[in-house]
């Protein structure tokens, strides 16, 4: 609970990923949005743009987002897996490269794949992104980010923009550029398109990250990601000092107030005994109209109410939730003065079922009760997902 809450206070319940991919030459950015509901995340947005002007268009509202770069600026070779720290795995890849002016990521499967870009190429596209007022709060290159989901694949071979991946036992074993061909997975009941699968592995690697990767992108990514922290906590705070000082001004004019018209209420005290009066008698009245239409409402219920109610929930299946059930039914809104007009000899039924099989059933059950002699449906409406709100009424039969 403390985790959910403090996830919710530093990213809010919307979260996108993006990535930058290479298709014949040509760079594209594809963008993926999922919110948080309960327990489970819902896509709400995929975009595919050309550069992050047109995402600030199609993203308005978005303040975070993780970023994959795997555009033709970043270079990936594979090779054998071995012990030993990352420089020297660097080296074995890339044997005259400057690693001071590289960024690097390192996959370490049945194979060890070794991806580097520019420092001054991330550093742009991170400044482009915080200029238009994102903040990227995780960085990763290549297509290796896809690891958080690799075992959600059945398939062998996985084609993304510019990019087709090889698996063997759940880890990539060869990857290859390719011509593109928009293909889609099913990792679960919503099937994700092929130029989906990196930002969407992107978010879920932001918060259960692959114990694969090892790079030197942390302290360029945490410097922006604690200026979001700080950016957002400091609006949090705002709001919150906004609303409180709100509540010290009302309570203050509330006190002030009620102090003030105590000196009017002392004046006035000679006066409170006959109000008080007149206000038991006005009550009294009250009471006894209402007590009045209590026992009329009363004296048209039948006796056997309690057995109706019996038979309706006796059989009742899991599935069926009832939000009312009333003898003989209001028909009209009650008014002062007039007479309490009642649907007589019939049964209010409403409620929720989640398995519309097990309703059915129910229902010819109910239909075929000897004592009721037919059932009008005044409601039977889908509201999404497998609910479905009902509203019977049944006539008693002589």
């Amino acid at each position: 609970m403390l985790q959910v809450l403090k996830t919710y206070l530093q990213y809010g319940s919307t979260f996108y990923g993006v990535a930058h991919s290479s298709v014949q030459g040509r760079d594209t950015l594809h963008a993926f949005g999922l919110k948080k509901k309960r327990d489970a995340f819902k896509p709400i947005s995929q975009e595919q743009v050309e550069d992050i002007e047109g995402l600030r268009a199609a993203l308005p509202k978005v303040a975070h987002l993780s970023l994959v770069v795997n555009n033709d600026q970043v270079l990936i070779k594979k090779i054998p897996r071995g012990a030993g720290e990352d420089a020297k795995k660097l080296r074995q890849a890339f044997p005259n490269l400057r690693q001071q002016d590289f960024y690097y990521q390192i996959y370490e499967g049945t194979h060890s794949f070794v991806a580097i870009c520019r420092r001054d190429h991330i550093d742009g596209i991170m400044q482009k992104y915080e200029e238009a007022g994102f903040s990227v709060v995780d960085c990763t290159l290549g297509p290796f980010v896809l690891d958080v989901v690799l075992p959600l694949f059945t398939e062998n071979t996985i084609v993304l923009p510019g990019l087709e991946l090889q698996l063997q036992e759940g880890q990539i074993e060869e990857l290859r550029k390719g011509q593109y061909e928009e293909r889609t997975y099913h990792l679960d009941e919503e099937g994700l398109k092929s130029s989906d699968l990196l930002p969407f592995s992107s978010i879920i690697h932001q918060f259960a990250p692959s114990q694969r990767l090892t790079d030197n992108l942390e302290e360029r990514v945490s410097a922006v990601k604690q200026q979001y922290l700080q950016k957002r906590f400091f609006g949090l705070f705002f709001k919150g000092a906004l609303a409180f000082l709100f509540v010290v001004l009302l309570l203050n004019f509330l006190l002030f107030s009620h102090y003030n018209s105590e000196v009017e209420v002392l004046r006035e005290a000679f006066q409170v005994n006959e109000v008080n009066k007149e206000k038991i008698l006005k009550l009294k009245e009250e009471v006894d109209r209402k007590k009045k239409m209590v026992n009329d409402m009363m004296a048209s219920a039948s006796s056997k109410s309690s057995f109706y109610f019996d038979r309706v929930v006796a059989d009742m299946p899991s599935t069926v939730t009832l939000d009312k059930m009333e003898y003989q039914p209001v028909r009209k809104r009650i008014k002062d003065g007039e007479a309490i007009a009642v649907d007589a000899n019939r049964i209010l039924v409403a409620g929720v079922s989640i398995d519309s099989e097990k309703y059915g059933k129910w229902y010819d059950m109910l239909e075929s009760m000897e004592w009721v002699e037919g059932i009008t449906i005044t409601e039977y409406s889908d509201t999404g997902g497998s609910k479905t709100n009902f509203t019977l009424l049944l006539l008693i039969g002589p």
